[in-house]
């Protein structure tokens, strides 16, 4: 048996305001039911938070829909639990416009769903509000049951404290699942993608299928998870993400003269950065050099996308000379890889504007 499984999708996250980000995390979770079919897979699993909020906006709700409708035509099985984002979410009731997901898809949000396909046991157990020895008690039913057959499979969403890399916490640990009886124990939760080989059992994380955060952009690749059980194989099914460039300017605002910041601070540069930076613009205290009675901030530290921002700034632009140092900054932002060498080019053409 072939099945893939995506986890983590968080469709209705806010992302900072930043819709682009939202369509295009709606469009990787879409493109992992896409892929699901192009693999033909046997059954398609989602382990928990396709959510983040209890009460998605109607354009998550139709992007789930959406990647149902896909798999059923496809003829292909759906089945899905909640995650600790999602566990009370309002979808999953049986009001009007909302059916497709109750007829279509196995789910559940508060029991262990056991599900056989072909002769694979799938034990599928959602986010629980429980303490860690009720868990415990739950895999060792589980135990019991998948040591009387062959080929078992378990699913579920929770973080493993291996996986967190934090082993003093007080959480769940790999030696708590009932991997002797396992083939793989694929979880969801921790959004990345982590393979761990205990007892002949693969326990791993599908990851996300889209960045929610700044952490999750560059230390995370995003993908959802294919497993075969005849082979005995799992493999990373890739989701594009784009390609992000970071630019630290100024270690310290004492670093950058006050004319400089005050010319990040209300050119069009600036605003563009404000405007078009996907996640988050973090300020250092105003400057105590500043003379001028204003409240002078500089950027310390902004994520942009070089491909996204170019078009709309330079085509807002209208001083000649300033766009050729805009599309200056910006193609040497483009090529070049070093922070440092991006951080001293960046204040280098800050100084010609002001010259």
């Amino acid at each position: 048996m072939r099945g893939l499984c995506i986890g983590d999708g968080h469709l209705d996250n806010t992302f900072m305001g930043r819709k682009i980000l939202r369509i295009e995390s709606q469009e990787n979770f879409k493109l992992a039911a896409v892929k699901a079919i192009e693999l033909n897979v046997d059954a398609v699993f989602y382990l928990g938070d396709i959510y983040d909020d209890k009460e998605p906006g109607p354009d998550s709700t139709e992007c789930l829909s959406e990647s149902i409708r896909l798999l059923e035509e496809a003829g292909i099985p759906v089945f899905a639990i909640c995650g600790n984002h999602d566990k009370y979410s309002t979808y999953y009731d049986s009001s009007p416009g909302r059916t497709i997901f109750k007829n279509n898809i196995n789910y559940s949000d508060d029991k262990l769903l056991k599900i056989k396909i072909d002769d694979v046991n799938i034990y599928m157990l959602p986010y629980l509000d429980i303490s860690l020895d009720e868990y415990r008690e739950i895999f060792d039913d589980i135990a019991f049951q998948a040591s009387k057959t062959k080929n078992n499979v378990f699913m579920s969403h929770f973080a493993l404290k291996e996986a967190l890399e934090l082993s003093f916490l007080d959480a769940l640990s790999v030696d708590d699942l009932p991997t002797r009886h396992l083939d793989f124990a694929i979880l969801g939760d921790i959004h990345k993608p982590w393979i761990y080989e205990v007892n002949d059992c693969t326990v791993c994380y599908t990851g996300s299928t889209y960045p929610t955060s700044v952490t999750d952009m560059f230390n995370h690749s995003h993908c959802c998870l294919l497993f075969d059980t005849e082979k005995k194989e799992i493999e990373k099914v890739d989701l594009p993400m784009r390609k992000w460039v970071e630019v630290n300017i100024a270690e310290d605002i004492d670093d950058v003269d006050t004319e400089t910041i005050a010319v990040l601070r209300y050119n069009s540069l600036r605003k563009a950065l404000q405007d078009k930076n996907p996640f988050h613009l973090h300020y250092l205290p105003h400057s105590k050099k500043s003379n001028k009675g204003t409240t002078v901030n500089n950027i310390k530290k902004s994520l942009i996308d070089i491909n996204e921002i170019t078009n709309e700034v330079i085509s807002n632009i209208s001083d000649t000379t300033e766009r050729e140092i805009m599309i200056e900054i910006l193609a040497n932002m483009s090529d070049k890889e070093s922070k440092e060498s991006l951080k001293n080019n960046f204040k280098n053409i800050l100084e010609k504007i002001i010259k």
